[in-house]
């Protein structure tokens, strides 16, 4: 299983023990696909649109969508805005470009109520010890 499906599989079971977070809880990625001329990762994109379309279906409320997939370059501004909004930010990349990503997010947590959860493998985990 690779690390996108399975941070849609630790979506899951929150929302199915929780119910006071559905309405509450949205999951956002955004991500520009790449390699989309080889015929695996072309499955594999498939696959996981799937797997959105099936939690939106079992977990949404009306107009509230659990989870958010934007398959495209966001400006610089988006990006700030959803971490000063966001309460919590999953980094589990192994490229080292993601460390910045980290480091943002922090920054953008002014009001000291954010938490990062960093992959062991990021380089931003040694320097992010907190």
């Amino acid at each position: 299983m690779d690390t996108a499906s399975e941070r849609l599989e630790a979506l899951d079971r929150p929302l199915e023990c929780y119910r006071e977070y559905r309405g509450r809880l949205v999951f956002f990625q955004a991500g520009v696909p790449s390699r989309t001329r080889v015929e695996e990762y072309r499955r594999l994109q498939e696959q996981l649109d799937e797997r959105f379309a099936q939690i939106n279906w079992i977990y949404g409320r009306g107009d509230w969508q659990r989870l958010i997939f934007v398959r495209e370059h966001l400006d610089l501004p988006t990006p700030l805005a959803l971490d000063w909004v966001a309460r919590v930010k999953v980094v589990s990349s192994l490229h080292e470009g993601i460390n910045l990503v980290a480091k943002e997010f922090v920054a953008a947590q002014v009001d000291g109520n954010g938490v990062l959860l960093l992959s062991q493998f990021t380089g931003a985990a040694g320097e992010l010890a907190e």
